[in-house]
């Protein structure tokens, strides 16, 4: 049986590890042509069935050379999804101009890039979708995240522009904001901590459910709407928060 996917082709940014591996397996096992990008196409565990490719997302050359090269080599392109993150965590008087315009370079302005070279792309094969990985700091600012939650918050914005526009050539854009991911760089994070075990405990309890996410659990999530049977899902916002942001305070 063919895949959901089959014969769409993907670009994927921020791809070598973490949830953007995560998806970029994901979409390959549901039948889809991958490409993944990241700033280096070495020296990171390669995903099976996925090719890597090396592009900086705020490089207006970079993407203008990538996306075109991606539909030169497999004829089309179909599915964009925005993962490349920058996260600068510091107090905002501590905030450098360095982190604020790493912030809002890779998690803003590389999505922008990405989407204006892809419109007519994905216009030309019928329309597709421009998935864009958020994050619930967007709605609920943290402490030492100012520059994170502001250029996702923005990412939000773009979203639903991106959404408008492209609707009605069936281009469809939709963001995907998770909580806490399992990823490599939250266990670090966690094992940066005194307690590194308590840590993980207080961020497990701020959900419902009860744990944290895994990062094949937001890739089943950009799986279906990047799929036909999210063909009427746009302009959204996906929340994958275990139900944390709609507990009451205790």
């Amino acid at each position: 049986m063919s895949g959901p996917l089959e014969g769409r082709v993907a670009l994927v940014t921020g791809g070598a590890t973490g949830v953007g591996a995560a998806i970029a397996a994901r979409l390959a096992a549901d039948g889809a042509i991958v490409v993944a990008a990241s700033r280096s196409a070495a020296e990171k565990p390669a995903v099976a069935g996925v090719e890597r490719v090396a592009a900086d997302v705020t490089s207006e050359d970079d993407v203008q050379r990538l996306v075109p090269d991606v539909v030169a080599r497999h004829g089309r392109l179909d599915v964009v999804v925005n993962n490349a993150a920058a996260v600068p965590y510091a107090p905002l008087e501590e905030t450098t101009l360095a982190d604020w315009e790493a912030a809002l370079g890779t998690n803003l302005l590389g999505p922008f890039l990405l989407a204006r070279a892809a419109m007519t792309h994905l216009r030309a094969v019928g329309g597709g979708s421009i998935i864009n990985i958020a994050t619930t700091d967007a709605g609920a600012a943290h402490p030492g995240l100012a520059a994170y939650g502001a250029s996702k918050a923005g990412l939000l914005s773009l979203t639903k522009a991106i959404a408008v526009e492209g609707g009605p050539d069936n281009i469809r854009c939709v963001a995907v904001s998770p909580s806490y991911v399992t990823t490599q760089a939250l266990l670090d994070y966690f094992d940066s901590m005194p307690d590194p075990v308590a840590g993980r405990s207080e961020a497990e309890a701020l959900h419902p459910l009860g744990r944290l996410a895994a990062p094949e659990e937001v890739a089943a999530a950009v799986a279906w709407l990047a799929s036909p049977g999210a063909s009427f899902v746009n302009g959204q916002e996906i929340v994958l928060d275990g139900g944390m942001s709609v507990q009451a305070p205790h």
